[in-house]
């Protein structure tokens, strides 16, 4: 879940940084995410589609400790700030990667 937690932070550093070194910090945070952050995401989320493909769950027949985990985290996400890697995450939740 580095990933995840990197796009969060690099989405909010420029919000937070001083008006004078803005746009450099928002360079920055956009050229790692790009670099960085957006491949590990797309490989991923790629891995968890294939491990799902023709399964309802992670584990066995039923609902696990992993698909808890997995759904809190999407849910912390889906709740949280705009991540700039939604446009990744949206082509490879739709299998466009």
């Amino acid at each position: 879940m580095m990933p995840l937690m990197l796009s969060i932070v690099m989405a909010q550093m420029p919000k937070q940084a001083p008006f004078l070194v803005r746009p450099l910090v928002s360079i920055i945070a956009s050229t790692t995410m790009s670099v960085f952050v957006r491949p590990r995401l797309v490989e991923s989320f790629g891995f968890v589609e294939k491990q799902l493909a023709g399964k309802e769950f992670f584990v066995g027949g039923g609902l696990t400790g992993a698909d808890s985990e997995f759904l809190s985290r999407a849910g912390c996400l889906a709740r949280g700030p705009r991540i700039a890697c939604e446009a990744a995450l949206t082509d490879v939740l739709s299998g466009q990667s």
